[in-house]
């Protein structure tokens, strides 16, 4: 049933409720409402009663709280004997207690003997709510003997607080005083003795503030009065501390409080309350009693009219509910249908909707807001377009389903695979990839998928035509509201040229070998790339340069050629001895191109290190500003930055998309994979919101592994990976003994592994562990 159809037939079944309702009401409707006035007349004085027992509690919690003050308690004790001392620190606490407990507006500190040993008050004790000035201690109050009075004994004998009856003092002004025993244990038997009193006097006032609240119409009125009859609080003042000069109701025989029909002294019919003020939590209570009376033609003025009005009430509502139907059908479900109309257009995918309802009500600003939901959804459609036509002009840009099937692919990636997207979407994506391309490659892109990371990495794939070319992919889970992978994306850049530049010197450098006349070529080369290699090690930090006094450090590199891309340094801070930088960076490719970028990037960073204003997360970015128009094209830098505090013993790292590092913890005798997360130097311009510095806890003999992307690829003869597994197990095992024995340790289990095979990428290793 639609709302059109519905909301009619609900307001005329609310008329008919309301209808039978108002039917009840003319016929019960005397008794319910006798009842609720007589309810609310009885909670009124309930309720004040209540609230006037609790504030009178509170100021004695306020009083307890100074007494129990062992500043307070010392100084009491040892007035006689240090006097001055004593007087002040007195002086001071009931300067403080009257500026934050301004209802009382004196107050004074008795010793055990009755002798007034400070007395303090507000000046302005008639505007209670804004008195914040206290005066001087009076001399001629001091020192006076208050043990003859009748609160001092009931305070000794009892060792507990008295309310005095309500006095007025020489200004006429009416108060009560709080007395509260100062008790303190005076021996090792656990005697506690009352070693002093604090007495404190309230305004009247207060309570008539409360006591004016009371709602009794125009007729009403109200009295506190006490066991013997005064009243002391009144709506007419002059009442006050006067007895009752009518009948009064002895409460306590109605269990605390009454409601009574009686007649007032001039015998005009009241209804009154009685309600016996019985104290709050550990405040028992004075006895006093709250009076509340108002005429019962006032209360009850309502009633007469309740009947006449019913009628007419009854005619009201059957027209209304007609109208009501009407104007709802007008005014609201024939929007709502426009509303619906629209909505589902644009559910359908047609994003060029508007809804024009004009009106200002709640359906309008819905209208409205539906409006600009669809602005903002077009808005950032059109972002998200702008961000994938510049990634799509710039990578290989492919989208494969769960099942490792292509469901997007860009032109740029068409383009060098060589085939129309008809051809390629469907497909899985290991039908274009290499045979060089092994299983265990493919295991390792599912295993860090289902793990839900990025996997990077080299491919190698073949277009249409047979045609070879090679990639630096990045392939990254796409995720769903409930963390389940929907899909996965993949960002590649061609790296062909630089692949074929490293095959085609390396077959030139075979042929100069295969040629008598070459040899003397070949020679000279060969001799240039020594020299190369040594000015590139001279980069590298000498032996001495790895003695860290908090650190043990060893680091080496071994070269796919003469020259290697890989570059490493130990960087203490000049004007900060307490900090050094250990880093690790891998060029892409290697040679000589490799080796002058790395030379480049080696001085960058120790000059950027020595500011002491750069952090890591500075170097980083200012090293991607510098070189990023600087390095040739589609060369990149990966990094990774740790910097140790020997002052506080803390590790922070921050890398640039180089591979994870690792972490051998000694106590667990575990290996732990740190990711660096990051984007390689030179690939984006701005990289700030990519570089996040985290830090890393070590524990003593605990040790950390950078190492590059040369030790898991290197291969054996049957074209198998090293592989991260061997990796951390090499590493574990070696973890027990000194750093340069643990390298050199890995390193022969990595020789062992690949056999005769040709080393195709530069390996470095950088171990430190924490003294």
């Amino acid at each position: 049933m639609q709302i059109k159809t519905k909301l009619p037939l609900y307001y005329a079944a609310i008329g008919v409720i309301v209808i039978l309702w108002l039917g009840y009401v003319f016929r019960n409707g005397e008794g319910l409402i006798t009842s609720n006035i007589k309810n609310q007349f009885l909670s009124n004085g309930e309720n004040t009663s209540l609230e006037i027992d609790k504030f009178l509690y509170e100021r004695l919690v306020s009083l307890n709280t100074l007494s129990t003050n062992t500043a307070l308690q010392d100084s009491v004790v040892n007035f006689s004997t240090s006097k001055l001392s004593s007087s002040e620190n007195l002086r001071k606490a009931l300067e403080d207690f009257l500026l934050i407990n301004k209802t009382f507006y004196s107050a004074e500190i008795l010793d055990a003997n009755g002798i007034v040993l400070e007395w303090n008050e507000i000046l302005e004790r008639e505007n209670v709510d804004k008195a914040y000035i206290v005066r001087e201690a009076i001399l001629k109050d001091i020192g006076t003997n208050k043990s003859g009075e009748t609160f001092f004994k009931r305070v000794k004998d009892s060792k507990d607080y008295v309310i005095d009856t309500p006095q007025k003092d020489s200004e006429w002004n009416i108060f009560l005083s709080f007395v509260v025993p100062v008790l303190k244990n005076m021996g090792n038997e656990g005697n506690i003795e009352v070693v002093g009193m604090i007495k404190a006097k309230l305004s009247i006032e207060h309570i008539a503030k409360i006591f004016a609240d009371i709602s009794v119409g125009s007729t009403g009125k109200a009295y506190i009065y006490t066991t013997t009859g005064d009243i002391v609080a009144s709506f007419d003042r002059r009442d006050i501390l006067t007895k009752f000069t009518w009948k009064k109701w002895d409460i306590t025989l109605y269990k605390e409080k009454a409601l009574i029909q009686e007649e007032d002294n001039s015998w005009v019919k009241v209804l009154a309350v009685y309600k016996l003020m019985d104290g709050y939590k550990k405040y028992k209570g004075l006895g006093w009693s709250i009076k509340i009376t108002q005429e019962y033609n006032e209360l009850f003025s309502a009633l007469d009219g309740i009947k006449n009005t019913a009628y007419a009430t009854i005619v009201f509502v059957i027209f209304s509910v007609l109208f009501l139907a009407a104007a709802i059908q007008w005014q609201f479900i024939n929007p709502l249908s426009r509303l619906l109309a629209k909505v589902r257009t644009f559910s359908a995918g047609d994003e060029n909707v508007y809804i024009d309802v004009e009106s200002k009500d709640e359906i309008g600003v819905l209208a409205g807001a539906f409006n600009d939901m669809i602005f903002k959804i077009k808005e950032k459609t059109k972002i998200l377009s702008e961000y994938k036509n510049i990634i799509d002009s710039t990578a290989l840009v492919s989208k494969i389903d769960i099942d490792g099937n292509f469901i997007y692919v860009n032109d740029i990636f068409c383009n060098n695979a060589g085939c129309e997207l008809q051809e390629i979407i469907g497909k899985p994506h290991k039908a274009i990839r290499h045979s060089d391309i092994t299983e265990d490659t493919f295991k390792d892109i599912e295993k860090t998928m289902k793990a839900k990371e990025i996997w990077k990495g080299i491919m190698k794939n073949v277009r249409k035509d047979g045609s070879e070319y090679w990639l630096q992919s990045v392939i990254a889970p796409i995720l769903d509201m409930n963390n389940n992978i929907v899909e996965m994306i993949m960002m590649e850049t061609d790296i062909t040229e630089l692949e074929k530049t490293k095959h085609e010197l390396l077959s030139s450098y075979n042929k100069l070998q295969e040629s008598t006349d070459a040899l003397v070529v070949k020679e000279r080369i060969s001799k240039e790339f020594e020299l190369a290699g040594k000015i590139q090690e001279d980069f590298m930090p000498a032996p001495e340069d790895m003695e860290v006094e908090w650190v043990e450090v060893h680091c080496g590199i071994t070269s796919a050629t003469e020259i290697g891309g890989d570059l490493y340094d130990i960087i203490t801070r000049k004007n900060n001895p307490d900090q050094t930088l250990f880093y690790i960076g891998d060029v892409t490719g290697h040679g000589l191109i490799a080796g002058i970028m790395m030379a480049i990037c080696n001085s960058l960073t120790y000059i950027l290190a020595q500011n002491a204003e750069n952090s890591i997360k500075d170097i980083l970015i200012k090293l991607n500003e510098t070189l990023f128009h600087k390095l040739p094209k589609k060369v990149f830098i990966t990094f990774l930055l740790l910097e140790y505090n020997a002052r506080s013993g803390a590790l922070s790292y921050a890398g640039a998309g180089h591979d994870n590092f690792l972490v051998y913890r000694k106590e667990s005798d575990m290996v732990e994979e740190i990711k660096t997360g990051g984007s390689a130097i030179g690939m984006f311009q701005n990289i700030t919101n990519d570089v996040k510095v985290n830090d890393l806890p070590l524990g003593t003999g605990d040790v950390v592994l950078m190492y590059t992307d040369g030790i898991p690829e290197a291969r054996n003869k049957d074209g198998e990976f090293y592989g991260m597994e061997r990796f951390r197990e090499s590493f574990k095992s070696n973890a027990h003994r000194s750093v340069q024995a643990m390298y050199e340790g890995i390193l022969k289990d990595l020789h062992d592994f690949i056999a005769w095979a040709e080393i195709l990428d530069d390996i470095t290793m950088f171990l430190i562990r924490k003294k």
